[in-house]
């Protein structure tokens, strides 16, 4: 009898250790929502969404065939813990896949992946320190942009096309265009580089001058249209660095328009296969009336399309607005919820010039998000054609996360 139960004891306790060594797993099940392949799908799956995954020590991500896949874990806040679980995989056409997030106790899982998305700002002195946060260089400052920072201010690039920020009271947004699918901003900018120079990576491709540049900020204040630049507070946050996704914050928490004062916050990102970067904004102290704005240089086009697509408005420009010549479209893809007004700037006169301009139905703390896209001949000979860029971008528009 003492056996018995020693045995039956021996058996309850193995069944309990087989239980408690259960792996948490959440599904997460990702449809297709268009009629097509979609290649390099972005998924982001909020922590909340991971109850009894989110605390594992590791985790790993699988379709329901066993194929696994590369994630990131993002801290969007900066608190020091992880809020963003965010992958990339390919949907078949017409079909959803279901992914897997097992928690794991001790087996990391590979992450055998090229680096897909990469923000470089660096310092412009030897040996060029990475910098993870920084104020603004403000009007009254004697040692400008250009003499602090590589490339003038924050960077950010995707396989696809890179960008900069110029980390001034300018704030405006540059193209990178890329002839290499390597993150090669870590290199671009050091002493005995010349990024205004066609290389074996690419070059700068575009002329931004007093315009919005490629996607840039401003607020419409009545009838007065003022440049995004944080006044004298303005500041850089890095919030992911790779290697599937790239996402950085500008903060200005007490710009002042008109005697009014606002606070402006702006998330840009990018990931693995999207040829643009996706831009998030929210406002605080708007009165009624006022609205944020976006736009596109014009100083070498004098055409503004348009095009609905799905749930989003496409305003594009396709011509020979590159740097070295060759055709360069650009688009700016608007929530058409979100869509306000169209209109150009002049091309004289102080403030913001030569731009072609889109504002947003905005509301307080509400984000308005929006992105921005383009082609370059010289990267892919196929952007020459303008229907080529349309598709492409329209491709590269359903692999935004829903």
């Amino acid at each position: 009898m003492y056996r018995l139960n020693y045995l039956v004891l021996v058996v309850c306790f193995i069944l309990s250790a087989c239980q408690s060594k259960k792996q948490p797993r959440v599904e997460w099940r990702v449809p297709n929502l268009v009629e097509h392949a979609v290649k390099d799908k972005a998924v982001e799956i909020k922590r909340s969404f991971l109850k009894g995954v989110e605390s594992a020590p590791y985790l790993e991500v699988q379709d329901t065939a066993g194929k696994g896949y590369p994630y990131q874990l993002i801290d969007t806040d900066g608190d020091g813990r992880w809020d963003v679980l965010f992958t990339l995989i390919d949907l078949p056409e017409m079909k959803e896949v279901t992914l897997i997030i097992t928690g794991k106790e001790t087996e990391k899982p590979s992450q055998n992946v090229s680096p897909r998305a990469n923000v470089r700002f660096g310092s412009k002195q030897k040996p060029y320190r990475e910098i993870s946060q920084a104020n603004r260089v403000t009007s009254g400052d004697t040692v400008p942009a250009s003499a602090r920072f590589l490339m003038e201010g924050p960077a950010w690039e995707s396989d696809k096309i890179a960008f900069r920020n110029y980390f001034d009271q300018r704030n405006g947004i540059d193209i990178f265009g890329k002839r290499s699918a390597g993150m090669v901003l870590d290199s671009v900018g050091i002493e005995g580089s010349d990024y205004h120079t066609l290389a074996d990576w690419g070059m700068d491709i575009l002329h931004v001058g007093a315009s919005l540049g490629a996607g840039a900020v401003a607020l419409l204040h009545g009838d007065s249209l003022f440049r995004i630049n944080g006044g004298e507070r303005s500041s850089y946050r890095l919030i992911a660095d790779g290697p599937l996704k790239a996402a950085l914050e500008l903060r200005h928490p007490t710009d002042i328009f008109a005697g009014k004062k606002y606070s402006i916050v702006q998330r840009l990102s990018t990931w693995g296969g999207f040829p643009g970067y996706q831009s998030e904004v929210t406002l605080e102290g708007l009165e009624k009336g006022d609205s944020l704005v976006s736009g596109l240089v014009n100083l070498h086009n004098d055409s503004l399309y348009r095009e609905a697509y799905g749930d989003w408005m496409l305003l594009y420009t396709h011509d020979r607005q590159a740097e070295d010549g060759k055709m360069l479209g650009m688009m700016l893809a608007v929530p058409r919820a979100q869509l306000g007004q169209v209109g150009q700037t002049a091309n004289e006169g102080a403030g913001i010039t030569h731009s072609y301009l889109v504002s947003f139905k905005t509301e307080e703390q509400k984000p308005v998000k929006y992105c921005f896209l383009a082609g370059w001949e010289t990267q892919d000979p196929g952007y020459k054609d303008q229907g080529y860029f349309v598709r492409k971008m329209k491709a590269a528009i359903d692999q935004i996360p829903d």
